[in-house]
C-alpha cells in the first residue's frame, strides 16, 4: 500500500513479532526469515538518509534532508500495522527504529506541536492500551511514534488530538458505503465532510482505506471527490493510475 497526499507520501508495513524480531507479511503464514522490519525498512531508510545527509549536503543549523531528491523537506510516512501480540511487538518496534531515532530523523510531537523529520512513524492495528494512556496523559515528553486514530469515532476516544496521533483513518466501504451508479451520493459526501471536520479540528489528517479500485472511472471519481472534500490521505495500490488522476486534479 502507498498513501498519497499533497505534502504526504507513505508506505505500509504489516508486522508480526516472532522469536525476538519483527517480521513483515500480510498474513502470519507468510512469514519469512529474510523479511524483517529492520531489513526491509529501517536499515535501508537509514542508509538512504545517510547518503542524503553527507557533510557536503548539510551545514550547522540546517534540517536533515529526506529521501526524496525532488523535495528533500518531504517526510516519508511509515505506517506500521501491528497484526498481533502488541505487548510483545511494541518493544521490538522501539528497538528497530533506533537507527533512525539516534540520528534525529523521526518526526516527533510535544504538547500538540509537531517537529517534522525525514521519516514519520505512525502505528495502527493492535496498539497496547498503556501506550494510549501514556500518549494521552504525557504531553510534555516528545513522542516519535504517532498513532492512527479511528476517524469515525474520534469524540471520546483516547486518540483525541495531535498530542498522540497523526492520521485519523477508517474503512471507506464500512463508514461511507458502496458507491452506486458510479457517483458518491450527497449523504455520503456529507459524511465525508463530517469526518474531515472532526479530524482537522483536532489537528489530524483524514484518511480512508479500502477505496474502490474498479472500474477506473469510479476509482478516479472517488479519488477526485475525496481530495476536493479535504481528505488528506488517499490509500492507493495503482501508482500509475493515481499519478494520472493527480495530474488532472492539478489542472482543474
Amino acid at each position: 500500500m502507498s498513501a498519497l497526499q499533497a505534502g504526504c507520501i507513505g508506505v505500509e508495513a504489516d508486522v508480526w513479532p516472532y522469536e525476538g524480531e519483527l517480521f513483515v507479511a500480510h498474513k502470519r503464514d507468510a512469514l519469512s526469515p529474510d523479511r524483517t522490519f529492520r531489513g526491509l525498512y529501517t536499515e535501508p531508510l537509514a542508509r538512504k538518509l545517510e547518503s542524503m545527509n553527507t557533510p557536503h549536503s548539510t551545514h550547522p543549523g540546517r534540517e536533515a534532508r529526506g529521501i526524496f531528491d525532488a523535495d528533500s523537506s518531504q517526510t516519508l510516512v511509515l505506517l506500521v500495522d501491528i497484526k498481533a501480540e502488541p505487548e510483545t511487538a511494541w518493544p521490538l518496534l522501539l528497538h528497530a527504529l533506533e537507527p533512525l531515532r539516534n540520528r534525529g530523523w523521526l518526526t516527533s510531537t510535544r504538547a500538540g506541536k509537531i517537529a517534522t523529520g525525514p521519516v514519520t512513524v505512525v502505528v495502527t492495528g493492535k496498539i497496547p492500551r498503556q501506550l494510549l494512556l501514556l500518549h494521552e496523559e504525557d504531553h510534555n515528553t516528545p513522542h516519535d511514534i504517532l498513532l492512527d486514530a479511528p476517524l469515525s469515532v474520534l469524540a471520546g476516544s483516547h486518540y483525541h488530538s495531535s498530542n498522540n496521533s497523526y492520521w485519523a483513518s477508517d474503512s471507506f466501504p464500512k463508514k461511507i458505503g458502496y458507491v452506486w451508479f458510479g457517483k458518491l451520493r450527497s449523504s455520503q459526501l456529507h459524511r465525508v465532510r463530517q469526518h474531515v471536520h472532526e479530524a482537522h479540528s483536532r489537528g489530524l489528517k483524514a484518511r480512508y482505506w479500502g477505496l474502490p479500485t474498479w472500474p477506473p472511472t469510479l476509482r478516479d471519481h472517488v479519488w477526485t471527490a475525496l481530495v476536493q472534500e479535504g481528505v488528506d490521505i488517499i490509500n492507493v495500490d495503482n501508482l500509475k493510475g493515481v499519478a494520472e488522476a493527480w495530474e488532472q486534479l492539478r489542472i482543474q
